[in-house]
């Protein structure tokens, strides 16, 4: 493990590994399955690893277009442009979990108690639409929520 061979990896990437383990803590949450985001080898191309990244580009990209001055609303500008891709492709990426979760719960059957179901699945026996969007949601304030709120911390309690 990376963190137990390495005495600076931790200092240096606190922030990448709290955003990988919120996460993979709200995709167990949501849709009740792990999401592989801890591995040490996980790829740049790996879609937990996209997904991060897409947060953050949302969260730099959102602060440019509403508090820089820009004409975004009136024409489409690259920064715009930017985001509507990365909202997209982030889209892309939850929905493939999405898929993937409501794949294993029609594997495993629907017969086992209210308590263990994950969140999207009692959300599917109600409304597939609201299901996917409150699933599609939940990634993505968790990436941020959690992950920022926990560096913050972190950082400024050491300091």
């Amino acid at each position: 493990m990376k963190l137990k061979d390495d005495n600076n990896y931790l200092q240096n990437n606190f922030d990448l590994e709290m955003t990988k383990w919120s996460l993979e803590s709200v995709g167990l949450v949501s849709l009740g399955t792990r999401l592989g985001c801890l591995r040490d080898d996980l790829p740049e191309d790996h879609p937990a690893r996209q997904l991060i990244k897409c947060a953050k580009d949302i969260m730099e990209l959102a602060y440019k277009l509403e508090f820089y001055p820009s004409p975004w609303k009136y024409i489409s500008t690259p920064n715009f442009k930017k985001m509507m891709k990365t909202l997209d492709l982030q889209w892309v990426l939850s929905s493939k979990y999405i898929e993937q979760a409501k794949k294993q719960i029609n594997e495993r059957g629907h017969v086992i108690p209210e308590e263990e179901k994950s969140v999207i699945e009692k959300l599917l026996a109600i409304d597939e639409k609201v299901a996917i969007m409150m699933a599609n949601e939940m990634l993505m304030a968790g990436i941020d929520t959690v992950g920022v709120k926990l560096y913050s911390f972190v950082k400024n309690y050491a300091t």
